[in-house]
C-alpha cells in the first residue's frame, strides 16, 4: 500500500512540474516515458505499475489542466543492456516531458549516468 501511494504521490509530482512551464508552451502535449519491464522475470511488477499509471490518467481522461498527456511505454525487460539505452534514446534526446521508471536495481544502475 505505502508503495502505491508513494508511487502516485511521484506522478502526481511529475505531471504537476511538467504542466509549470511558460504559458508559450501550455498548449503543447504532456509526453510521460514509461520504463518498466514488461517482459521477462520481473513482468508482473511492470505491468502492475502500468495498470496503475493507465488507471489514474484515465481518470484523469488523459489530461492536466489543458494540456493533454501522452504515454510512450518503454520495455527494459529488466535487462541493464535494455534499460540504459532505451533511457539515453529517450531523456537526452528530449523526447519526454517527463519519465517514470521502475525501481529494479540493476537498471537503475545502468540508467545512472543518462538521470
Amino acid at each position: 500500500m505505502k508503495k502505491g501511494l508513494l508511487f502516485s504521490a511521484a506522478l502526481i509530482l511529475v505531471i504537476t512540474m511538467a504542466v509549470m512551464p511558460a504559458s508559450s508552451l501550455a498548449k503543447d502535449p504532456i509526453k510521460i516515458g514509461f520504463f518498466a519491464p514488461l517482459t521477462g522475470f520481473a513482468a508482473q511488477t511492470g505491468k502492475d505499475m502500468l495498470n496503475g499509471l493507465k488507471f489514474y490518467l484515465d481518470e484523469q481522461k488523459y489530461m492536466a489542466g489543458d494540456r493533454k498527456i501522452e504515454l510512450f511505454i518503454e520495455d527494459t525487460e529488466a535487462k541493464p543492456a535494455v534499460a540504459r539505452p532505451a533511457k539515453s534514446r529517450s531523456i537526452l534526446g528530449s523526447r519526454y516531458s517527463a519519465a517514470v521508471a521502475a525501481r529494479h536495481a540493476g537498471n537503475k544502475i545502468a540508467a545512472a549516468v543518462v538521470e
